[in-house]
């Protein structure tokens, strides 16, 4: 008789999970086919993630965005390319400028702003050398180049004795 009860519960529970199993199958494939039919989850959860790189700018990312030739070119070219000011030389003035940019999924540099700086003329000859850049190396996120927003420093020392 316990055999028989054994037997019974066990054909009960394989039912139930028989008839929620096929039900959830059914359920979750009427789901998938009222969303897009004909694509799989795999490709819906890849054009959600090309819709999301499109319109987002990523702070943090699998890889950086980065001037082309590393960041010592980076250094070199804003050593070339940085002109003091005049007015700010005579008057003695020092500041690091922080300047925000995007770099685009393209690689190019766009909105272009000071974070901070004090000066006027030290913010603008920041701003004119970072729109002077070349185009960087996109920053990438799950194999695919996505817009990342970057913050660089640039310093205005003038040389001891001025």
């Amino acid at each position: 008789m316990l055999k028989n009860l054994f037997e019974y519960c066990c054909r009960k529970r394989l039912l139930f999970w028989g008839i929620t199993l096929t039900a959830l199958l059914f359920s979750t494939q009427s789901l998938f086919a009222q969303a897009d039919p004909g694509f799989t989850p795999t490709q819906r959860a890849r054009a959600k993630a090309d819709s999301i790189a499109e319109h987002e700018t990523f702070t943090v990312v699998e890889t950086a965005a980065y001037f082309p030739g590393g960041s010592a070119k980076m250094r070199e070219f804003l050593k070339e390319n940085v002109n003091y000011p005049y007015l700010s030389y005579s008057l003695g003035e020092q500041d690091r400028v922080f300047i925000e940019f995007i770099v685009t999924a393209k690689g190019k540099i766009t909105e272009i702003k000071i974070l901070k700086g004090k000066y006027p003329s030290l913010n603008n000859e920041a701003l004119r050398v970072i729109s002077l850049m070349p185009d960087w190396m996109p920053a990438t996120q799950d194999c695919r180049p996505v817009p990342q927003k970057n913050i660089i420093p640039i310093s205005f020392k003038l040389p001891k004795g001025k």
